[in-house]
This record gives C-alpha cells, sequence and structure tokens, in this order.
C-alpha cells in the first residue's frame, strides 16, 4: 500500500500464500506524463533551428567549402546566378572545376586573386594540389579558407569494433572471474607506482623517488582499510555482470547510442557547412558576409547539438536502469518478461520530458563550463587593482563549484 509521503510499502503475505502472491507487484496508480512541458520546449528548439537552417540553406551552398569560389563569389564547377558586376560576366564555371590562387603583390598590400579554371597545367609553374592549382607560394590560412580534410571513416570503424570486442571480454571476465579482475587492477595500480619509485631512485632522482614511495605506502595502507569495501565492489560487479548475461540484448543499447550520437554529428557538421557556407557576396572583403539571422543560427546548431547528444545519453541511463531495477527487483527472474521493451516504453510515453529537463540543464552547466574554462586559460587580467580583488576570487569559486 501507499502512504501519506508517496512510497510503497509491502507486507509480507500471510501464510499458506502462493508464491505468485509473493511476487505480484501491481502500480500503486497509473504512471502518467512528466515534466511534458520541456518535451514540448525541445520540439520549439528544433523548429526554430530548421526555420533558420532552412534561410541558410536558399542563401548558401555547401559547395562553396567543397569545391571553392573565385573573386567574384562564383562555386567552380557549378553554374551560378549572374552577377552584377561587369569583371565578373561568365558565372557558368561548369566546365572550370580547379581553383587558380595567385598572391599579386601592390606596394605594400597583398592581394588573393583566385579564378576557377579548367586545366592547371595551362599555366605556368602552377600545378594541382586536390581542388587547388597553386605555386607552392600560397600560405596555409587561403587554403585553410577551402578545407579539404576527409575522415577516414574505415579507421573510425576498426576503432569501434576493438571496443565492442574488448567490452564482451571484459563482460566475460567479471562473470566468470570477477574477484581476479578486480583485484588484478589494484595490484597493476599498487605495482606501478612501486616500479616507478624504484626506477626514479636508480636514475638517482632522490626528491622524486622518496615522493613516490611515500604515494606507494598510502596505497598500499588504502587498500589494506578498503579490503572489505573491494570484496563489496566485486559483488556488485558480479550482481551487474549476471544481470547482463540473463539480459544480453542490453548490450546493443550502447551500440544504439553510439548510432544515434553519430547521426546527430553528421546532421550537426551537415548543418554546420550549410551555415558557414551562407551570406551575401562582398566584393571589398572578399567573402560572403553573414548577417545576425545566420550566426545565430550557428550558436543554435551547436546548443541543440549538445543539447541532443546529453538527451541521447539519458535515454540510455534510462533504459538501462530501468531494466536493471525491473530485474533485480523480482523475486522470480522467471516472471520477468520483456524488461527492455518496457523500458522504452515507459521512456517514449511517460518519460521524455523528464529526460529533455536534465539534458538541458547538462548542457547548460557544460556551455558554463566551457566558457569560463576557455577565459581562465587565456588569463584575461584587469586593469583596475581594486575590481580585480574582488572579480579574481569570485570567478575562482565559481568556477571551481560548476567544475
Amino acid at each position: 500500500m501507499q502512504n501519506d509521503l508517496g512510497w510503497v510499502e509491502y507486507t509480507m503475505p500471510e501464510s499458506g500464500k502462493s508464491e505468485e502472491a509473493i511476487n505480484e507487484c501491481r502500480p500503486v496508480k497509473p504512471r502518467g506524463r512528466t515534466d511534458f512541458f520541456f518535451l514540448v520546449l525541445n520540439f520549439v528548439f528544433i523548429v526554430i533551428l530548421f526555420i533558420l537552417f532552412g534561410y541558410c540553406f536558399f542563401n548558401g551552398s555547401i559547395y562553396r567549402q567543397i569545391n571553392g569560389y573565385d573573386s567574384c563569389g562564383n562555386v567552380c564547377g557549378l553554374k551560378n546566378s549572374r552577377n552584377e558586376d561587369e569583371m565578373c560576366s561568365n558565372p557558368d564555371k561548369r566546365n572550370e572545376n580547379f581553383l587558380l590562387i595567385k598572391k599579386i603583390r601592390y606596394r605594400e598590400f597583398t592581394i588573393i586573386d583566385r579564378q576557377c579554371v579548367a586545366n592547371c597545367s595551362e599555366y605556368p609553374n602552377y600545378v594541382q594540389d586536390g581542388i587547388f592549382c597553386t605555386n607552392g607560394k600560397v600560405s596555409r590560412g587561403v587554403r585553410n579558407m577551402f578545407p579539404t580534410n576527409h575522415l577516414e571513416l574505415g579507421a573510425v570503424a576498426v576503432v569501434l569494433l576493438i571496443a565492442v570486442v574488448f567490452a564482451d571480454i571484459v563482460l566475460v571476465l567479471l562473470r566468470y572471474a570477477t574477484k581476479i579482475v578486480v583485484w588484478f587492477t589494484v595490484g597493476f595500480v599498487a605495482g606501478s607506482l612501486v616500479i616507478l619509485s624504484i626506477y626514479l631512485l636508480y636514475l638517482g632522482m632522490m626528491l622524486e623517488g622518496i615522493v613516490f614511495t611515500l604515494l606507494t605506502a598510502i596505497v598500499f595502507y588504502f587498500i589494506y582499510k578498503t579490503r572489505q569495501q573491494i570484496k563489496f565492489v566485486i559483488k556488485l560487479f558480479k550482481e551487474a555482470a549476471t544481470a547482463l548475461m540473463y539480459m544480453p540484448l542490453l548490450l546493443f543499447e550502447p551500440l544504439l547510442t553510439v548510432l544515434s550520437v553519430t547521426i546527430a554529428t553528421l546532421l550537426c557538421v551537415y548543418f554546420m557547412l550549410v551555415i558557414d557556407s551562407a551570406g551575401f557576396y562582398n566584393k571589398e572583403l572578399d567573402l560572403f558576409e553573414k548577417n545576425w539571422v545566420m550566426k545565430f543560427t550557428y550558436c543554435l546548431n551547436y546548443f541543440v547539438f549538445f543539447w541532443f547528444v546529453q538527451f541521447i545519453v539519458g535515454c540510455q541511463h534510462f533504459v538501462i536502469a530501468g531494466t536493471v531495477s525491473q530485474w533485480y527487483f523480482t523475486r522470480n527472474k522467471s516472471k520477468v518478461r520483456s524488461p527492455i521493451c518496457n523500458s522504452f516504453y515507459n521512456l517514449i510515453f511517460f518519460h521524455l520530458g523528464t529526460i529533455c529537463l536534465g539534458s538541458l540543464m547538462l548542457t547548460i552547466i557544460k556551455l558554463i563550463r566551457m566558457v569560463m574554462r576557455r577565459v581562465k586559460a587565456r588569463k584575461v587580467y584587469i586593469n583596475w587593482s581594486v575590481p580585480r580583488t574582488f572579480i579574481s576570487p569570485c570567478f575562482t569559486e565559481t568556477y571551481e563549484r560548476i567544475r
């Protein structure tokens, strides 16, 4: 039954009742949606992002980043709209796929002239380098205007495969050799400190050797004093491994998280490239200039990306916690039916708002930490001594609290 505080109180069944009565568990009251407002808020953010992204999409072209553009703003390899400038009379660049970059020295100024060309060999001393035609004297900063780096997907896939195999091996070891794994880890840390202390003393670094020797003694004393806690940790690992053995499909949930985060990252990168390519060409500055809407969309894209990553991780934690708790608190394990599906059902239909709220709070805290870490790394000094006396301790204390 339920008491005044909302806690569920279980009473021991009377003698003679069956085991089903002992294991029977009914919800005290119907489950309801939690924090639904933040789910709506998340949807509103997504709608606003897509509207602003559409504005950037129709005022930009991702091929500006891929193919590059000439000094008239025409993208190489594409048919562009006509430019009002008389010097840019031919906007059709479908047969001119390479970008020729020249550095012209005029008095004390250096002018970068870019042209779309069909073949780099037609120009003396110029060679093809990716999408560029260069003479080897173009600065790295100019080439970074058009990034041509490619992601090695094969290497990423191999790393993920190794991680999955290693995780499976550790899981099997934790199930059948939990005590060996835990004590081996503890012994490895302690043994490494012993070897490091001996090595430092051997090299004649007496001060460092003495410090690490004392540290090693402290670690050994700590291990001796917490040996009962270590045994308790071994039991926890064994219980967790047992739960995974009964529910092996739970191992695929982190893979689903990795897939979701990968899709979110690819979308963020694509949005970033489109937004970065958006703008209106400024002949004097020789670049595509962004208005405030495009700059705001750029920041909003990053914010929504961080929010979604935290949201995906929160969903993973909810599903795993719900599945394991349902399995653990059921006396008769054979009566557990589809705990993973039940956790997904509770997540989607009842608790997405709570996950949105938690992920939003984590996102805000992480962004504040990033800004404060950046400010602290730059070591911004204040010229006035009196404000600095008050601001510096306040900033340090705030940063440490948030960290």
